[in-house]
């Protein structure tokens, strides 16, 4: 079964709020450490989430992370992002850390679907952190499925 390469910016990477959907999935292997090669917006919008507006001409480069997932984690990664409404998922090159060498390489990711002008005035980042001193952590509440949601409700019945 073919793989596809996935670039992760932000709640799905490793110490992340939402990086156990990552481990949940079958086929995810971790590739390792990416860049966008062209610049793009990564601002914090609702809920805190970070979003990554498809505009090259302004931004920065955008560090995350590389996984290869099959057809069936690639779906349920479609779900949970809600491509192609929410998110739109599309290749960009990604230059991809493979310990001592970089190459360039064709990787999937998600783009925020609609987004207002007034966005491309907020800060941007090159990386997302959930927990960094922004102030603006990741709302939990916006994922009904996070474990974290589902445990308090299940004690609250």
């Amino acid at each position: 079964m073919s793989k596809t390469k996935l670039f992760v910016y932000g709640t799905l990477k490793k110490g992340q709020p939402n990086h156990y959907f990552m481990e949940s999935l079958t086929s995810a292997t971790f590739v390792g450490k990416g860049k966008t090669v062209s610049v793009h917006p990564l601002v914090i919008g609702k809920s805190n989430l970070p979003m990554l507006i498809d505009h090259k001409s302004y931004g920065k480069q955008v560090n995350g992370e590389v996984y290869e997932v099959d057809a069936d984690d690639l779906r349920d990664l479609d779900r949970f992002e809600g491509h192609p409404d929410f998110n739109n998922r599309r290749e960009i090159d990604i230059l991809v850390s493979y310990g001592d060498k970089n190459v360039v390489e064709k990787c999937a990711t998600y783009f925020i679907t609609n987004y207002a002008p007034e966005m491309l005035q907020q800060r941007c980042y090159e990386n997302y952190d959930s927990y960094a001193d922004h102030g603006i952590p990741y709302d939990i509440s916006e994922n009904p499925n996070h474990p974290d949601n589902v445990q308090s409700s299940s004690q609250s019945s």
